[in-house]
């Protein structure tokens, strides 16, 4: 086998090669992209590319058996046994993408528009549209985009407004602060049942107006209250000293005849009590001497509701100067005692003498005064006269 590198005819095949001149074939555009559609003549082409730089040619494009046929004499370089695709791609990796020829435009129709661009040397040739692509890119972003927003505004709408909405009561606090909670609370009685209680006045400056303004102030409350007991008042000063009834009578300037407030002691009791809405006024009144009064009222008791109209608390009343006065009877409550043996019997309830003299009957006031065991109990109606004896006059 002789090597080409050291044999002596390689001046020969060198002085072979200047000599050897290509085919005279006119070169055309059109046969040149027949070619690029064909895929035949492109590797041709790209391996004649190669030889020029070794081998000189004249313008033009050699034919293609002459590029076909491998040239194995006088170049030791062109001695391959494989074909020079394979040497290229050696792992057999068909590709759809073209190179365009270089030095050569070349031509892709399109279709839809039927527009054919040119494509430079060197430019990629792809079977695909690059625009396509760019659609789905778009289109996969924009789907991204609207799951995001989606998803945010769920949250928004569905999971943190429904937190901040509709906040959880512990069951524990429902227990412990039922709905009926203030109804078990009793309700604060602006006066006291069982004992008396203090009205104060400013004896050095107080007028008739405003004890009258007091008293109806007193009225007011029973009757916000609901109090259906007889309330009972000491009238004090204002060093809270209880007042006289004397003084009393002076203050509210009621008109009692001199012989008869004589005959009463200076300690009394107010008393205000809730009827049928109305609130009236009584008096209890320790008498001095009492069958030293029941001989001298009866000759003045006729100017007696005129003399006592400032007790009435009621608006717009008119009383007559003189009224008189008839007699009655009433028998109190049945009261239970226990006798001497432990065992308890009924007894019924102590009757009693009565006078009285209508104001207005409509209204149902009236002048109504019973005197026992020393005492003067004095209403300004009938029913007030009746409660004071059952609860005050045992």
């Amino acid at each position: 086998m002789s090597f080409p590198f050291f044999s002596k005819d390689e001046p020969i095949v060198r002085k072979n090669a200047e000599n050897m001149t290509a085919p005279s074939v006119m070169r055309t555009m059109r046969g040149d992209i027949e070619a690029i559609k064909n895929g035949t003549n492109d590797s041709v082409f790209f391996q004649n590319n190669q030889e020029e730089r070794m081998v000189s040619f004249t313008p033009g494009i050699p034919s293609k058996s002459s590029i076909d046929s491998p040239v194995k004499e006088g170049n030791p370089f062109r001695e391959y046994t494989r074909d020079e695709r394979q040497i290229k791609n050696p792992f057999g990796v068909t590709s759809t993408l073209k190179r365009s020829i270089p030095g050569v435009f070349s031509q892709a129709t399109n279709e839809k528009s039927g527009v054919t661009p040119m494509i430079t040397e060197g430019e990629i040739i792809s079977d695909q549209p690059k625009g396509r692509k760019n659609i789905f890119i778009v289109g996969g972003i924009v789907m991204i985009i609207l799951l995001l927003v989606s998803t945010g505004g769920y949250y928004y709408f569905f999971v943190a407004g429904k937190q901040v909405a509709e906040p959880t009561v512990p069951e524990n606090i429902i227990q412990k602060y039922p709905s009926r909670v203030a109804e078990d609370i009793p309700k604060e009685l602006p006066y006291a049942l069982d004992k008396a209680n203090y009205l104060s006045v400013n004896t050095e400056v107080v007028s008739p107006a405003d004890i009258e303004k007091i008293l109806f102030q007193v009225a007011s409350r029973i009757k916000e209250a609901s109090i259906i007991q007889p309330i009972e008042f000491l009238i004090t000063d204002q060093n809270n000293n209880p007042i006289a009834f004397n003084r009393f009578v002076f203050l509210l300037k009621l008109e009692i005849a001199p012989d008869i407030l004589a005959l009463i002691d200076e300690t009394f009791s107010l008393y205000a009590y809730n009827d049928a809405g109305n609130v009236r006024l009584g008096l209890d009144l320790k008498l001095k001497d009492q069958p030293a009064l029941l001989s001298a009222l009866p000759k003045k008791e006729d100017a007696l509701p005129y003399a006592l109209r400032a007790l009435i608390l009621e608006q717009n009343v008119n009383v007559a100067k003189t009224i008189p006065f008839k007699s009655n009877t009433y028998i109190s409550r049945l009261q239970t005692r226990a006798g001497q043996d432990g065992n308890s019997d009924k007894q019924i309830g102590q009757e009693f003498s009565l006078r009285y003299a209508n104001i207005d009957i409509s209204r149902n006031l009236s002048v109504d005064y019973v005197i026992t065991n020393n005492h003067w109990y004095i209403g300004m109606s009938r029913n007030t006269l009746r409660v004071l004896l059952d609860t005050v006059a045992k």
